[in-house]
Formats: structure tokens, sequence, C-alpha cells
């Protein structure tokens, strides 16, 4: 018994030497670890001590004309102290300038000059120890500013209830457009600012009286650059927006033929088509166990001819997905052609796409996708038909399901009472 004792607590004996001789093993390497990080340390304080030599210079320098700038590319010097090159330049307000790129690339970008006029660009390679290199320098004039190139592309034209505004980007660089309008003291002020990038763009300025007036659009750009102002091409600079009313929704008045949808699912009702309520969460709802097309009918309760009208989707989360209509057509008649609903019998006004401004995939929104979605779908129609009744019928829906929700709706056009005859 006594022996098995002995060799019980001589195994435990070695067991917490071998213990202590791997825990001794792992603090060595650590130690070793830190010796040779300090040691990599202390070389490379050694290799990059400060001295007074200036870096070799750029070499091969290429540069390409731009607008309003250059894309400049050149072959790196050897040197293992190499920090980073620096372009330095005069901006456009007459101070000194500058941009900088790390010592593993070999292209600088400049932008933002506002002229054509001659530009010098010094080129310069810094070390660790901040010494600079002789320049490499060359003088070339920056191509029109993208402000001005845009400025060339816009055109103004009368609408109905404003004026309709349009412009190309080629370079689909981030400009800022002011559109003015005048005020009730007959001065141009900003009416509205618009931000894009988009290759083509246009905007409507609406709720204009149809009476002349001067508009005019400035393009702005993030580097304080101002375009010429752009004038109407009119002999006085002035235009005449299309009179039209937008029409009275409490005279609105659902009609259900035998193939309309039922606008009433998950909680909606009809009638917040046009309760002006444009919320995101008070809309028309269908159920979507029907084919398509989702088709609803409205009395509109009077005569018109109608201008324009503006389809509101489901925002927030919602927006561009889900139920909300993508493709879809307008129909409309003077007269009430029967409860059958076949749209045979009616006018067809014209064909509808939701259009999403950035292009990006269902689900993403950019901040210009967001800002459509509270404008709402719009369009314009080119022949005027007196009508009483409309129809919308949705084809699609952005997310492909056969349900829909729609916030509102608004229509415009020239209004006449109803006949008593």
């Amino acid at each position: 018994m006594r022996n098995s004792l002995i060799q019980l607590k001589s195994k435990k004996n070695s067991f917490f030497v071998k213990m202590i001789n791997v825990k001794t093993k792992y603090t060595y390497l650590f130690l070793l670890s830190i010796a040779l990080l300090l040691g990599c340390q202390e070389e490379e304080r050694v290799i990059y001590k400060a001295d007074d030599q200036a870096p070799p210079p750029i070499e091969n320098l290429r540069f390409v004309r731009a607008n309003g700038g250059f894309d400049i590319s050149y072959d790196l010097p050897l040197g293992k102290d190499m920090l980073y090159v620096v372009a330095e330049y005069t901006d456009n307000k007459g101070q000194k300038a500058e941009v900088r790129t790390s010592a593993f690339n070999n292209r600088i970008i400049i932008r933002g000059f506002g002229d054509t006029s001659a530009k010098t660009i010094d080129i310069f390679t810094v070390d660790r120890a901040n010494n600079r290199s002789i320049p490499v320098s060359f003088t070339a004039e920056p191509l029109t500013p993208v402000v001005e190139e845009v400025a060339k592309t816009i055109s103004i034209q009368p609408t109905w209830g404003g004026v309709a505004v349009e412009w190309f980007n080629e370079t689909e660089v981030a400009i800022v457009l002011d559109i003015y309008a005048e005020n009730e003291q007959g001065e141009l002020e900003v009416a509205e600012v618009l931000y894009s990038e988009n290759l083509e763009q246009s905007f409507t300025l609406r709720g204009r009286e149809s009476t002349p007036q001067k508009f005019k659009v400035v393009v702005k750009d993030r580097y304080e650059n101002q375009s010429v102002e752009v004038f109407p091409v009119t002999s006085d600079q002035t235009l005449t927006p299309l009179q039209e009313d937008l029409l009275d929704k409490s005279k609105f008045v659902q009609i259900t033929l035998d193939n309309d949808d039922t606008w009433d699912a998950w909680g909606s009702s009809f009638s917040r088509l046009y309760n002006d309520n444009y919320n995101a969460e008070d809309w028309a709802h269908t159920q979507g166990n029907k084919p398509r097309p989702s088709i609803l009918t409205i009395d509109l309760g009077v005569e018109v001819e109608l201008s324009r009208f503006r389809v509101y989707q489901r925002g927030g989360n919602w927006g561009f997905r889900h139920a909300n209509p993508k493709t879809y057509t307008l129909y409309g008649s003077l007269t009430f052609p029967g409860n059958d609903g076949n749209l045979d019998d009616w006018i067809k006004i014209r064909d509808c796409e939701s259009i999403k401004p950035s292009g990006l995939p269902v689900g993403t929104l950019s901040n210009e996708d967001r800002q459509a979605i509270l404008n709402g779908d719009e369009f314009e129609i080119d022949e005027l038909i007196k009508i009483r009744y409309v129809r919308i019928a949705v084809h699609t829906s952005w997310g492909g399901n056969n349900a829909t929700h729609i916030i509102e709706l608004d229509f415009w056009g020239k209004v006449y009472e109803l006949s008593t005859s």
C-alpha cells in the first residue's frame, strides 16, 4: 500500500514537472517574440532615421486633360523611405492647394478648376524624414468645367402648370442645379434645388400661374464653381406655363365594375386613394389573389381634359419594391361604357412605367430614389381628351407579385362643369 502511494506521488510530481517545463517553454517563446519585435522596431528606426537628403523625383510624367482638371500618372523612383507623392497648384481662389497620394500609387487626379486658363502643377516625392524632391512640373489647360458643359445642354420649356428643365451630364459627376422663378415682387429667387449625377435627367417645376414670367437655371459643383446663368430661349426670356387645375377629390366616387379588383385588403380602403393623405401607411391594397391586370375605376365628378396625373407608391422600406405598381395603363371615357368593364370599350390614354432613378437593385434605395418616392410617379398626357371616368390597370409590381398598393392619386387638367342635359 505504501509503495502504491509512493508511486502515485511520484507520478504527480512528474506531471507537475512536465507542466512547469511546458509553461517555461511557452514563456520563453513569448519573451523571444517580444524581443524579436522590439529588435525589428529598433532596426526600422535605424533604417528610417532623420536626414536632410532629398528623395529622387518621379519619372516619366504623363497627364490627360479632363473637365476642370487633369488625370496624372508617373513612374515611382526607387527608394525604401518614400512616404507619399504630392501635387501642388493654385486653386480658383488664388490659394495654394494640394492633392496627396501614397508611395504605392502612381496616379493623381486633380479636379475643381473653374476655367480653362493654363495651370501649373508641381509634383514632389516626400520621404519619411519629410524631405522633398525637386519638383517635376507641367503647365497645361484643363478642359471646360463640368458646370459649363452641363449648362450648354439645359433646355427650359413651358409645360402644364410650370416649366420643364432638361439637361445632359456626360461626365456623370455630382452637380447641383438651382432653378429660379419669379416671386410675387417679380424678382427671381431659388424655387428648387436639385442634386444629380445622372447622365440625362429632367425636372418639372409646377404650381405656376399661366402668365408670362422669367425663369433661369444655374449649375454648381462641390468646388464652388458656378456656371453662367441659363434663361429660356425667348425674346424677353419669359415663358408662359400651360393652364391646368388640380381636380377636386371631394367629387371623386368609386365605381366597381365586373373585372375590377378589390382595394380594401389588409385593413385598407378604396377611398384612401383620394383622401389627400400621403402618409406611407395610408394605402389602398389588393389581396393579390386575382390575375393581372389589377383594375380600379373612379368617377371624377367633372368633365375634364386631363393634362397629367400622379401615382404615389407606398414609401418607407416599401419604396420601389413589394406591391408598388411598376407598369400600368390609364384609360378614360366621357360616358359610362357599362358594368362588364371590358377595356376595349374604354379610351387608352397612355401606358406608364415607374422608373427608379438610381437603377439600383430592388431593395436598395439611394437618396434620389427616396425623393422620387415622395414626389410620386408623374405622367403627362399628350393628347387632350375630354373624359369623366378613369381606370388604372396595373400590369406588374416592383416585387413581381399579384398584389398592388397605392398611397394616393392626383389628377390635373382643364375642367368643365357637368352638362345638365
